[in-house]
């Protein structure tokens, strides 16, 4: 039964009335058991997604917490924690636009610079280059650049949740 498909086993635990965590849970550690760790993993993913389906209908705080869980780090599950990564990246690119691009612009800030002043920003526990401090954004740069802040520390807090397995219990 390990060799077939995910998607059989996610197809099957679907057929559930009743929502319960405990069959993908079950099925997850039976795959991982036997070698299988993606798979187990995409069953588990699909527990979330069904248990984010279920809140719709009985708790839309639960349903919007579940639904950042997936959006910003996959539920911390396996590869899905890399959708972090695509955050960074689009974050970073965005911010070089917005300090190299829009009025007013740094004077003789190549694109280079403007995007290690972008990933300073936006990840508070790392320090890409100490020259960029004297770089202070105007007008609505600077409240994009604070809105870039509070997005490098909510994914930072998404990702050590996720890392530390604190996103996969219920």
């Amino acid at each position: 039964m390990t060799s077939w498909p995910a998607s059989w086993f996610i197809k099957w635990l679907a057929k559930q009335k009743e929502y319960s965590p405990q069959p993908y849970e079950q099925c997850a550690k039976v795959l991982r058991e036997a070698g299988q760790a993606g798979k187990a993993n995409r069953v588990l993913f699909a527990g979330k997604v069904r248990e984010r389906q279920e809140a719709w209908k009985h708790n839309k705080w639960r349903w919007a917490g579940l639904w950042v869980l997936q959006a910003f780090i996959g539920h911390g599950l396996g590869a899905y924690m890399f959708l972090s990564l695509i955050w960074v990246l689009g974050l970073a690119l965005a911010g070089t636009y917005v300090i190299h691009q829009w009025p007013p612009a740094q004077p003789g800030l190549g694109w280079p610079a403007s995007l290690a002043y972008s990933l300073d920003m936006l990840l508070p526990f790392v320090k890409v280059a100490k020259a960029h401090e004297s770089i202070v954004p105007t007008g609505w740069a600077a409240f994009y650049f604070y809105f870039h802040k509070l997005m490098g520390w909510l994914l930072g807090f998404f990702v050590v949740a996720g890392l530390t397995g604190l996103t996969k219990k219920s």
